[in-house]
């Protein structure tokens, strides 16, 4: 088990921020203080990481985290725990929106850096557009991109999207579904790009035709319930449709809902993410270990490396109501075969 800062102040009988102080080198602490927590470090083997060490040198013990829109749902879980894993090395958490916007991004970044943060994590607006101002950041302090990437050199923790999706595809398969769509790719966003691209892999190799990819810009609500409008506008809806976020699934049920299309007997539908809602609404769902990937974020920034990691987290499909139609065999063998087992 990993010795913390926590463990070494219970054993110095010192609060934690004494701890900090000692290991920054703050000059304003008492002696006896400072021996109990050298002593502590000693016996624990406690070894301060990357980031507290660099703290020693640029004393803001902070580090800034940027995200395209704080309203997206996914978000809090992994800043939460981000901020958690910080707080074992007694660094604080600058937050900032950018808005969706890759100008309002570069802004913040500049923020963030005169406010002398001693790390970076940030979640890219854009995966071509973002760059060169995280470039520029990334030379000047500790980075790790989150959820998303624009740069291919500088570390990432995001979701391995070949796994999430193929889980996806083969629910469906297994529930009949032989025509499917994916609704929400956008070659904008690294992680909606590489989700359709699985998607449409996927489904080669499982034997689902697969209709071209809708782009969304923004997955949320409203587009959800804007391009279900549009998929009932072409006639004959396919058998099922895999959307890029829960907030898209949400708003393409309550449309198609509305315009009498049940689910799951018309129309399979699933969703990305597990939002808490996901459960609420009964919609089978990815999820995607929000709060490990804030961890794992965080983890590679205290403990830096000299070559780029990538670390792609392995997501677990959640099935619920919206997916709930019996399988081909399940069908045939009729209602007498669930009574079968007892």
């Amino acid at each position: 088990m990993q010795v913390t800062m926590k463990d070494v102040a219970r054993e110095a009988g010192v609060s934690a921020s004494t701890v900090s102080r000692v290991l920054t080198g703050a000059t304003r602490v008492v002696p006896a203080k400072r021996a109990a927590v050298e002593r502590a470090c000693k016996k624990l083997g406690y070894h301060p990481d990357g980031l507290a060490a660099a703290l020693r040198n640029r004393s803001s013990q902070s580090v800034g985290i940027l995200v395209p829109d704080i309203e997206n749902p996914i978000f809090p879980a992994v800043i939460r725990a981000a901020e958690h894993e910080l707080a074992l090395a007694a660094v604080d958490v600058v937050l900032c929106d950018a808005d969706n916007d890759v100008a309002v991004e570069a802004r913040r970044l500049d923020t963030l850096l005169r406010r002398r943060v001693d790390g970076l994590l940030v979640c890219p607006v854009h995966r071509e557009h973002s760059a060169p101002a995280l470039r520029a950041a990334a030379l000047r302090v500790p980075t790790v991109q989150l959820d998303r990437y624009a740069l291919t050199d500088v570390d990432f923790v995001g979701t391995d999207q070949d796994s999430g999706m193929r889980q996806v595809v083969e629910h469906l398969r297994d529930r009949g579904a032989r025509t499917a769509v994916f609704v929400g790719g956008y070659r904008g966003m690294s992680s909606l790009t590489e989700r359709a691209q699985a998607f449409e892999r996927a489904c080669a190799e499982h034997g689902i035709a697969a209709r071209p990819t809708v782009d969304v810009r923004f997955p949320d609500a409203d587009n959800g319930r804007r391009h279900a409008r549009d998929l009932l506008a072409r006639g004959g809806l396919p058998d099922a449709i895999a959307c890029a976020s829960d907030e898209l699934a949400f708003g393409l049920l309550v449309e198609l809902r509305a315009a009498g299309v049940r689910c799951p007997e018309d129309v399979l539908v699933t969703g990305h993410d597990d939002i808490p809602a996901a459960g609420y609404m009964e919609l089978t769902s990815v999820n995607q270990s929000l709060p490990d990937k804030g961890r794992e974020a965080a983890r590679l920034l205290r403990h830096q490396s000299s070559s780029p990691r990538q670390v792609r987290l392995t997501p677990t499909l959640v099935a619920r109501t919206s997916t709930a139609r019996p399988s081909p065999a399940y069908a045939a063998a009729g209602p007498a075969a669930e009574g079968s087992h007892g």
